[in-house]
Order: structure tokens, then C-alpha cells, then sequence
């Protein structure tokens, strides 16, 4: 690794400021994205997998609420806001609007 992508701290040691390549086997552990019916709280926190379930929720919610034309998508297919699931056509709108969680 160069000096040039390396910071020197005070004891003198190089370090890397960013990951040199993608996580060792981590990708060919991860399990590829289905789109199906699942609850709220589940894809929420496939989306922020570092926050608590109902901040996790509470944040796919505010993302929803933001992107307009996910929000319309969404209410022109039958979604409800009280429900507890998403239905699996629901989950593939979100997917195409914000990406694979």
C-alpha cells in the first residue's frame, strides 16, 4: 500500500484511510435480494441494519414520504400506511425507486 493512500498518526504507523478492496468472502456469504411480501420493520432494518427496528422504520417511512414519485408509485398500487406488511408488489416499488437494500 502507498504512503499516498496511507495517514501517518502519531505513533509513527501508516494506516489505510479507506478499504483497499471489498471485505474479504462477505459478498459470497450475502444471500441475493428477493422482492416479496415482508413486514415493515424487516425491510426497514435491511435498509438501516445499524439502528434499532422502530428508528429503522421510522426512517423508511421518512424516505417514502420524501421521494415523491416512490410515494405516489406507491399510493396508486393500494399501499396504506397502517398496515404492518408490505405486499410483495409494494416491496418491488421501494426496490425500484431506492435501490437493493
Amino acid at each position: 500500500m502507498s504512503k499516498e493512500t496511507c495517514l501517518k498518526p502519531t505513533n509513527g504507523e501508516y494506516y489505510a484511510t479507506r478499504w483497499p478492496g471489498p471485505p474479504y468472502a462477505e459478498d459470497e456469504c450475502l444471500l441475493p435480494f428477493r422482492c416479496r411480501a415482508m413486514t415493515k420493520t424487516s425491510l426497514a432494518s435491511l435498509y438501516f441494519p445499524d439502528v434499532n427496528a422502530t428508528t429503522a422504520k421510522q426512517h423508511l417511512r421518512r424516505w417514502i414520504a420524501y421521494c415523491k414519485p416512490l410515494s405516489d408509485e406507491l399510493r396508486s398500487i393500494g399501499y396504506n400506511r397502517a398496515k404492518h406488511s408490505f405486499s410483495r408488489n409494494e416491496v418491488k416499488v421501494i426496490v425500484k425507486h431506492l435501490g437493493e437494500p
